[in-house]
């Protein structure tokens, strides 16, 4: 009992402080014109020739719980 809460006491910080240093790793809204194609924007679909063209569309995506969701349009695929 006493090497489990010896255990906990030093690794129970660790898992506190990683959750408090976290950081956005990545934030793309796609807050792009509806109609334009992702290329033209930056964005590469593959490397070969691109016969397919993606483009932006709207409505953007929708995640309860997701505080940056349903900002700027989605890519239709």
């Amino acid at each position: 009992m006493r090497r489990l809460l010896l255990l906990m006491a030093l690794f129970l910080p660790i898992f506190i402080v990683g959750n408090t240093l976290s950081q956005v790793l990545m934030d793309e809204n796609f807050n792009y014109p509806a109609g334009d194609s992702l290329g033209a924007h930056g964005w590469v679909s593959f490397s070969g020739g691109n016969t397919n063209v993606l483009s932006v569309a709207t409505p953007g995506l929708i995640y309860s719980g997701y505080p940056l969701s349903n900002i700027g349009n989605s890519a239709l695929v």
